[in-house]
């Protein structure tokens, strides 16, 4: 089984998340209950591959489909976080995570009956804050409530093991 480790460190201010939110919120009338999301993509060879969002218009490249998938995870429970930290009454200045997951390689390259997924992620956020440990604690319930990415892998059987403390 190899392990994908990716460390991202992720200061986005809560005032961009917000004001991020804030503009899509009224791009979206408030009777439309889903949003369609598009990307184009162009493969490279060996592996990567360059994406642009059809939202912002921005190019992306990746080297390791697996690493984006937990910087994807990361930036979601990042806006989460931000978008319900009031509702925790936490204010916080940055969070900082370290991503993990295991992935066995067999389930791609060979005939299995497994799953061809992550097998355990490993999440650890430190918050910058001055806030209480119980704050902490709710504002991750609440991510945790809310993030779809995070939903996504969980549904998917992928085993969490979650850590959110006070930096």
């Amino acid at each position: 089984m190899q392990t994908i480790t990716t460390k991202y460190l992720i200061p986005i201010s809560k005032q961009f998340i917000r004001s991020f939110a804030s503009a899509s919120a009224q791009a979206v009338p408030k009777s439309k209950v889903t949003e369609t999301y598009s990307i184009t993509a162009q493969g490279t060879h060996p592996g990567g591959v360059t994406w642009k969002s059809g939202k912002t218009g921005k190019e992306h490249h990746t080297e390791h489909e697996l690493e984006s998938l937990l910087g994807a995870l990361a930036g979601c429970q990042s806006s989460t976080a931000s978008y319900y930290a009031k509702e925790a009454g936490i204010d916080y200045k940055n969070l900082y995570f370290s991503l993990e997951g295991d992935y066995d390689f067999n389930t791609h390259l060979k005939n299995s009956d497994a799953p061809n997924r992550f097998k355990k992620v490993r999440v650890n956020v430190e918050v910058e804050t001055d806030g209480s440990d119980k704050q902490i604690a709710e504002l991750r319930k609440l991510v945790e409530a809310h993030c779809p990415i995070d939903h996504m892998l969980k549904k998917s059987g992928v085993d969490f093991d979650v850590n959110w403390k006070k930096k």
